[in-house]
């Protein structure tokens, strides 16, 4: 079972025999120097993506400088050829060939079409590609040992690999066939027809992740070609990995619905030794589902890689588990500690619910999985949290793997959930709160399946705990309306929490009004009330959230504790007889 595993990523290396070979070789040194020290040994990463610009201009002897370097660097972590994916940038396209070939190209290539016409007539594609012929003959040889597919333009390719029985995809693109000057910004192409091909090789590899990698942002592609990567290539990858630009830098995108992908930026490897030149190293940190981006940047004056970037990033696995929802639960049920809460357990390792026991003010109560970081109950909050590391570990494994293997692996998680329940039922009253989301679960786990099933659900709670706020706005917004009842109630929870935590005085208004009309709804629970009742005093809304108050009281007469230190202060500003009577305050006292 794979908790992790990291990768290294370089780019932008710029090789040539022509400029000043001591500054080239004493940056590139100091970059070997410095991922040896932090990662060499064997334990560091599984393999080496280059995402472009190995060489300067294209030229052949300029792949005797790349081989020696990209063996350095490989050698001390302990990775083989078979392990460095590279893919080609404009540097590795030989401006000064085939200029006319490649001018007409330009002029002609305006549309899906034509480009898609263009790369099908293998005399007309190739004497273009000649330019890039350098680089081409350079991978020939240096990844010749490696089980990946190429497309029948020679533009992308797909190759598989096991991560200590994960299967995940390495999928490149090149974006350079079209690179002809300083007029490439939104002029480049990649073509559908590579991309379509290259993502039909990836469904027999059953991956986990996909990789992606290629040189160029999307931005700095022809319209028409940025919109067709940005609909195919981002949803087909869960991590994108780019250079070009000379920055490092990682974003979260999601151009589909539930479904998000990390775009990573690399720094140049060598731009000249006065600039700042990096690398990063990337782990997908299965259990705790991030995708976790260290970057490390070049200081000429000491000639050390320095830590600059330390970024995590929601991460969630591709697959499916064998069996149903009922499957699921029956493997559940015979780890002892957890048997008479396996519906639960199963319903919230699958995404079906989504309410957690959360310990505040001293009582257990179920909130949203957010309000973990309120608390100050630490072997509660790893006990819930190991619950949720089990979601993306039964799916590391292989589709020949049964689910009652995979269940045994985690069992420990399972195990010490079961237990913490356990403990906290003593309880009565909790106990019978837990037995009754034990039933209602026992009914939506008949139906339902084993893989976590709602893509939606589970991104919308990554973004909170990544605390991406603006992106979970915009995907909460989505899926408000949704004809899921409980989605759409979800969707509006968060859709309040990331108005409230952006700093901005007209989107915690928002957050405001939008709360208030929960609690006004069918179908809240106690905490929708606790937001809200903060929200509106936070807001200086003291009236509305005194109203709350006092509605509140009535419904959970033995949870008022949870507000009533705001309840106090409004109180104190009001003097508002109901909320006073309902805190116990007897008039003409404090």
């Amino acid at each position: 079972m794979v908790e992790q595993f990291s990768w290294l990523l370089v780019s932008d290396i710029h090789l040539r025999k022509t400029q000043d070979t001591w500054a080239q070789s004493v940056v590139l040194k100091d970059l070997v120097s410095s991922v040896t020290e932090r990662f060499g040994g064997g334990n560091g990463p599984h393999f080496l993506l280059v995402s472009g610009d190995l060489a300067f201009s294209g030229q052949p002897d300029e792949y005797q400088l790349v081989v020696p370097f990209l063996d350095a660097l490989a050698a001390p972590l302990k990775l083989n050829r078979r392990l460095v994916f590279p893919v080609s940038g404009n540097h590795d396209a030989n401006r000064k060939a085939q200029t006319t070939c490649f001018a007409g190209a330009r002029h002609i290539l305006t549309s899906p079409q034509k480009v898609d016409e263009f790369l099908g007539v293998e005399e007309e594609r190739t004497t273009l590609l000649k330019r890039l012929s350098g680089y081409q003959a350079f991978e020939a040889v240096y990844s010749a040992g490696q089980p990946r597919e190429t497309t029948a333009d020679g533009l992308a390719y797909v190759a598989p690999l096991n991560i200590d029985g994960m299967p995940i995809c390495v999928l490149g693109l090149q974006s350079s066939w079209m690179c002809g000057g300083d007029d490439d910004q939104n002029n480049l192409l990649v073509g559908d027809r590579p991309v379509i091909n290259a993502l039909g090789l990836i469904p027999k590899h059953d991956p986990r992740l996909v990789l992606g990698v290629m040189h160029h942002p999307s931005f700095w592609l022809r319209d028409f070609d940025q919109q067709s990567i940005e609909e195919r290539f981002f949803p087909a990858c869960d991590v994108i990995h780019r250079g070009h630009l000379h920055e490092p830098n990682t974003k979260l995108v999601s151009n589909v619905p539930g479904q998000s992908c990390v775009v990573v930026a690399a720094g140049a490897g060598y731009a000249g030794r006065l600039w700042k030149n990096s690398y990063s190293y990337v782990t997908a940190e299965i259990a705790r589902g991030t995708l976790r981006v260290e970057t490390y940047v070049y200081d000429p004056t000491t000639n050390r890689f320095n830590p600059r970037d330390d970024i995590r990033h929601p991460l969630r696995l591709r697959g499916k588990l064998p069996g149903t929802g009922a499957d699921l639960v029956a493997e559940i049920s015979t780890i002892v500690e957890a048997k008479l809460i396996a519906n639960y357990v199963s319903a919230l390792i699958s995404g079906v619910v989504s309410e957690v026991p959360i310990r505040l003010g001293g009582e257990m109560v179920f909130g949203a999985r957010t309000l973990l970081a309120d608390s100050t109950d630490a072997a509660m909050v790893a006990g819930v949290q190991g619950i949720f590391e089990v979601a993306n570990l039964l799916l590391t494994f292989r589709e020949t793997v049964s689910l009652k293997e995979r269940v045994q692996q985690v069992s420990e998680r399972i195990k010490r959930f079961g237990e913490m329940l356990g403990r906290e039922a003593a309880d009565s009253e909790f106990a019978a709160e837990l037995g009754r989301r034990e039933q209602t679960c026992r009914t939506l786990m008949t139906t339902a399946s084993a893989t976590p099933f709602d893509r939606t659900a589970s991104y919308l709670r990554d973004l909170a705990d990544a605390e991406e706020w603006s992106t979970l706005e915009e995907t909460s917004r989505k899926h408000v309306g949704s004809n899921s009842r409980e989605l759409g109630l979800l969707a509006r929870r968060f859709l309040i929490h990331s108005l409230a935590r952006q700093g901005d005085a007209a989107k915690s208004a928002e957050a405001c009004n939008l709360a208030y009309e929960i609690v006004s709804a069918a179908g809240c629970e106690a905490m929708d009330f606790v937001q809200a009742a903060t929200l509106l005093y936070n807001e200086k809304r003291y009236a509305d959230s005194g109203r709350l108050i006092v509605e509140f009281a009535g419904l959970y007469t033995a949870k008022l504790h949870l507000v009533r230190d705001v309840a106090v202060q409004i109180y104190q500003e009001t003097k508002d007889a109901a909320l006073g009577a309902a805190l116990g305050i007897k008039k003409g006292k404090k």
